[in-house]
């Protein structure tokens, strides 16, 4: 008896298995063929940052119809991606041509990003100087180099005048020698000088947001003797002031970022916070009938949650709406990325993209057979069938053991531009 029923219940599963699983077949092949049909090729040259003559800028412009915008955010798996980088840099091009773009956001400091416009504009300053200021490495590498000057070039034989702005605050050094500038007394020069001591001695922890209760209540003590008589002098004057303003606020954010009590050593909470406050910078850049692009992480310009909260683009698409923000991700299948390397305690070009198994989108845009290609996502979500991925590429700073998240990729972005094979970016810190 113990047998038959063994044997009923092995036929029964082989019929499960011999049912389901051509037919889970069958809907993944649909699933690709509404990518391929869907997704538009883009020449290799969209990679060099450069079309060659007018016939290819229009070729880009047939093929990449982002349509009307006020925020456009292009988002980027790394930070550390070569042909992330040229992509950005055509964007740029091919957007200013259609739109009127005056500003372009970058997701670095604000304080450090005036000095970035002071290049652009004037063409002053040390620039490889002004991006080590950052300390962010990712800026530090040839690929942004040629973003800048790029949009130098752009603002020189068309006569625009397109800035950039920052809208992250994870840095307090230049923020505080601006508001150092502003002091009318020599005891407020004093104290912020002790200020950027002390941040210089606890540098590891502060880019960590890992500064202790102790150091922290020290710290914010100090830093209201700063804040408290530039506030006071800011509503007393008949001028406004919209550089102290900024810098009063970005430094504010700072503090909040790190502050213990507020971020309880949590990385959800710190990032909603983080995203939150940078949706804020960016909508008080911004007003109405202006165009903008935004530069930052796909895990920042996203239109829903990522893995650790609410995101920036989260917040900017309820404050003005689906058709005023508008996201492109950027995506890769394999290959390598730049960044520091805990085992060999160096930044490093050949960390490994991982390949993706099949619950990844990415392993299905490799499917398609197309290296490069523009995939606008509207009505693509309803194709997803419910066996299809559920999982994409995330890599932030530094090498994750695990490069992939939860999610659906077509319902976080408007846009994406997925480049089958990646390399490192020619960071400046290679040896």
């Amino acid at each position: 008896m113990f047998y038959l029923r063994f044997c009923r219940k092995f036929v029964f599963l082989l019929f499960l298995v011999h049912t389901l699983l051509p037919a889970k077949g069958q809907e993944m092949n649909s699933f690709i063929q509404a990518l391929a049909q869907k997704a538009v090729e883009l020449d290799p040259s969209f990679l060099t940052g450069r079309p060659t003559d007018i016939q290819q800028q229009q070729s880009w412009s047939r093929k990449i119809d982002i349509g009307d915008f006020s925020i456009l955010a292009i988002g980027e798996q790394s930070h550390g991606t070569h042909e992330f980088f040229k992509a950005r840099i055509s964007l740029i091009r091919l957007l200013v041509k259609q739109q009127p773009v005056t500003k372009i956001g970058l997701e670095a400091p604000m304080a450090e990003v005036e000095n970035l416009n002071t290049y652009l504009l004037s063409d002053s300053g040390d620039l490889k100087m002004i991006l080590k200021s950052f300390q962010l490495y990712s800026y530090e590498c040839e690929e942004f180099v040629d973003l800048v000057e790029t949009v130098k070039i752009i603002n020189a034989q068309h006569g625009k005048k397109i800035s950039f702005f920052g809208f992250d605050f994870q840095s307090p050094y230049q923020v505080l020698n601006n508001l150092k500038r502003y002091g009318k007394n020599h005891e407020l020069a004093q104290t912020v000088d002790a200020l950027v001591s002390d941040y210089t001695q606890l540098n590891a922890y502060v880019s960590q947001h890992a500064i202790s209760p102790d150091d922290f209540r020290s710290l914010d003590s100090l830093s209201q003797l700063v804040i408290k008589p530039l506030e006071t002098n800011a509503k007393s004057s008949r001028i406004k002031d919209g550089f102290l303003e900024k810098n009063l606020i970005q430094y504010q954010q700072f503090l909040s970022l790190n502050d213990p009590e507020k971020n309880r050593a949590d990385v959800q909470v710190m990032s909603q916070m983080r995203d939150s406050l940078m949706a804020q910078n960016v909508l008080r850049e911004y007003s109405s009938g202006q165009k903008m692009i935004l530069l930052a992480h796909n895990a920042h310009v996203q239109k829903t949650a990522d893995a650790y909260s609410r995101t920036m683009g989260q917040f900017l698409l309820q404050a003005i709406g689906a058709m005023q923000y508008r996201c492109i991700g950027l995506t890769t299948s394999r290959g390598f990325f730049t960044a520091y390397n805990p085992q060999q305690q160096k930044i490093t070009a050949t960390n490994s993209v991982i390949p993706p198994h099949s619950d990844a989108f990415e392993f299905y845009f490799s499917k398609i057979a197309k290296p490069i290609f523009f995939l606008p996502t509207s009505g693509m979500t309803a194709l997803n069938p419910d066996s299809g991925p559920d999982k994409y590429r995330l890599l932030p700073y530094g090498v994750p053991k695990n490069q992939f998240i939860r999610g659906n990729l077509l319902q976080a972005f408007d846009y994406i531009i997925h480049i089958e094979n990646t390399t490192g970016n020619k960071s400046f810190y290679l040896h």
